[in-house]
């Protein structure tokens, strides 16, 4: 992404605006990481907090993926605990890289940068770690889980900081309560065992009088569906928001759905990708033999978009429609596409899949490393250190 003159002026203009109406980070969390950044020494620089946590998180994310690879395996009682204990140490170390920025005056449009940059590749080792504590195995859940429960209200918040001018979250949100919940159920998983997400409610209920459709759930699905409801709705106030907002204000509203119409046929087009293959190549599909390498990369890639959208919106430019991620998911689909219309593959599945991982990783590193260097440049900072 090429950032003229008049873009990096609007930059340095930039100032950021968030609320948060949670009482409990109001109240309890805010205040507790306001003592806790105290003990960070004044020459450690906000992103190296930020990084700190995101490189833990993906410490326990590989451990835990090694030891379920099929989303399915029982984990032991250990790695339920370092999930737990890693998804709050993120959120504290998410949390406390801006209070340190404000603390050392270094605050900066690399600072929100990096910070949401990371939540967004973030959210998809997030997503994966609960499949795996839950055992949803690879498959719709799990794909729900990722696309309709990480990324899409992900992408409507910023979306709707575009457009405002505000990231605005709301009085239980998924930053908040959200990661407090599944921590506690990771720390109930470690107590129970995962056996008591694969059973079905008929099981644990046998004299109930809920219909049959009800009951042959899993607890796991009852627990994935009952999370995405909410956060759905949470999306439609992201929807009525922006729209209000370019009412008043006499805005076009084509332009701000042409915004989601890219991150839905993102992630539309990597699901279909994934039944097309599985329905092609069953359990031999590259969904089921690297299912973290897939997913990781199609993270990334939502990562790598969404940086794109926050740098759009910090410098006051248009945002790119079609960003090379988009292109590389659709080319996906397309091969996918023709493998299953046809019964043959136009290149071997598995050697598809590793040039995707490839040009993916490529684009996220070229992407991060020329936005990070130019705006270092520019603003004279430096991005892990305090000068």
């Amino acid at each position: 992404m090429t950032l003229s003159s008049t873009a990096l002026q609007n930059l340095r203009k930039h100032k950021y605006q968030s609320k948060d109406d949670s009482p409990l980070y109001n109240y309890i969390l805010s205040p507790v990481w306001n003592k806790l950044v105290l003990l960070f020494p004044l020459w450690v620089a906000p992103n190296l907090i930020t990084l700190t946590g995101t490189l833990v998180l993906f410490a326990n994310f590989m451990i835990v993926t090694q030891l379920c690879p099929t989303l399915t395996e029982p984990l032991p009682t250990w790695a339920c605990l370092s999930s737990a204990i890693t998804m709050l140490f993120y959120q504290t170390m998410d949390n406390m890289d801006g209070k340190q920025a404000r603390r050392t005056g270094t605050s900066s449009p690399l600072g929100q940068l990096f910070d949401h940059g990371c939540d967004s590749v973030v959210i998809t080792m997030q997503a994966y770690i609960s499949a795996a504590v839950g055992r949803f195995g690879i498959g719709s859940i799990t794909l729900a889980q990722l696309f309709l429960t990480a990324m899409l209200p992900f992408w409507l918040a910023t979306w709707e900081e575009y457009h405002t001018g505000v990231l605005h979250l709301g009085a239980i949100n998924g930053p908040d309560e959200g990661i407090i919940i599944i921590a506690c159920i990771f720390f109930l998983t470690a107590y129970t065992g995962s056996d008591l997400w694969v059973q079905r409610i008929s099981s644990v209920f046998p004299n109930t009088s809920l219909p049959p459709f009800i009951t042959s759930l899993q607890f796991n699905h009852v627990v994935a569906f009952a999370c995405m409801f909410p956060i759905l709705g949470t999306c439609v106030i992201n929807f009525t928001t922006v729209f209000s907002y370019l009412r008043k204000h006499k805005q076009p509203i084509l332009p701000a759905v042409q915004h989601v119409i890219t991150v839905l046929l993102y992630t539309g087009c990597s699901a279909a990708w994934f039944y097309l293959s599985v329905g092609t190549y069953g359990l031999g599909s590259v969904w089921h033999t690297y299912p973290r390498m897939v997913q990781l990369c199609i993270g990334l890639g939502f990562g790598e978009m969404v940086s794109r959208l926050i740098l759009a919106h910090m410098t006051l430019q248009d945002f790119n429609l079609a960003p090379r991620p988009l292109l590389l998911v659709l080319g996906a689909f397309f091969h996918a596409l023709f493998s299953w219309y046809y019964q043959q593959a136009l290149v071997e599945e598995q050697a598809f899949t590793f040039v995707f991982a490839s040009l993916m990783v490529l684009s996220y590193s070229h992407f991060a490393y020329n936005t990070i260097t130019t705006l270092c440049s520019f603003l004279g900072i430096n991005v892990l250190t305090i000068p």
